[in-house]
């Protein structure tokens, strides 16, 4: 348990560096957004056909990623996880390049296409990144992070007592929530599971809340804590509980996010031929008309 405890910390650590770059990736787009606002030009000028054009690369360039999944030199020669991380920042940046380019007036029929798909494809990245999120750990990923905080509050079998033992009955209706989430809703039809086990969640937590900070309050005229060291307990109890409960949502809502993502990949391929589609003929008609 431990060995693999440190390796998943240090492959999320892994993964929070790699993620850092995209928010710089966004700051930098939406500062050079800013400023070409402020410039005075048409789609048609030399400007917006460098923005156009710089946009359409972009778009293109990210179809890379799913063809290196398929094509091992690609692989190769650059990691996946970079193929991946270079599709979403071009995902981002693409379509903030072609909404420079079109400073949102159409011509146009095949314009106003060709920019209706790209802002539904972007739409559905934006829609797609998050289930990835969502599942990327897979579900032995999720179990770990579960086990590692019933560790860490002591509702596993392995501790020797629970940090809740002030209170019997909170621990008990933590332990009966996950029975119940993992249990019974972890089978039923993913999109009612998603809204139930998130409304039970959230329910769960703000009664725990209310039944730790009483708790604590009982603990600290017994012990004589003074108001400083009660927040504190109460903040380090509340941190503790909310990862309980959002490790036993991962878990449970784990299926029906799998499923969705898979119906969404089904959507998605379709949507980016008809935005390359669309492109091909705006461009087309464009150089010449």
């Amino acid at each position: 348990m431990g060995a693999s405890s440190e390796t998943m910390m240090a492959q999320g650590r892994r993964r929070s560096d790699g993620r850092r770059a995209l928010p710089v990736v966004l700051a930098v787009v939406a500062v050079a957004a800013a400023l070409a606002l402020r410039i005075p030009y048409r789609a048609g000028d030399d400007m917006g056909y460098t923005l156009g054009l710089a946009g359409g690369i972009a778009m293109l360039v990210l179809l890379l990623y799913p063809i290196a999944k398929r094509l091992r030199w690609l692989q190769r020669l650059l990691p996946l996880k970079h193929w991946f991380r270079g599709h979403m920042v071009l995902g981002i940046a693409g379509p903030v390049l072609i909404l420079l380019h079109s400073r949102l007036h159409f011509g146009s029929i095949n314009g106003t296409v060709a920019f209706a798909a790209m802002a539904i494809v972007a739409l559905s990245g934006l829609v797609g990144r998050f289930l990835y999120a969502k599942i990327h750990h897979g579900l032995y990923g999720r179990r770990a992070t579960l086990a590692e905080v019933k560790t860490r509050l002591g509702l596993s079998g392995e501790s020797a007592r629970s940090k809740l033992r002030f209170h019997p009955p909170l621990e008990r209706r933590l332990v009966g929530l996950e029975e119940r989430l993992l249990h019974v809703y972890e089978r039923a039809p993913a999109v009612w599971r998603l809204m139930v086990v998130a409304v039970l969640v959230r329910l769960h937590y703000r009664h725990a809340k209310r039944e730790l900070r009483s708790a604590l309050r009982l603990q600290g005229a017994r012990r004589g804590w003074d108001r400083r060291t009660l927040r504190r307990a109460y903040r380090h109890g509340k941190g503790l509980i909310a990862a309980y409960l959002g490790a036993i949502a991962d878990v449970a809502q784990f299926g029906a996010y799998e499923r969705l993502f898979s119906l969404w990949h089904v959507l998605h391929v379709p949507l980016m031929v008809i935005l390359l589609f669309s492109g091909v003929v705006h461009v087309v008609a464009v150089h010449m008309y």
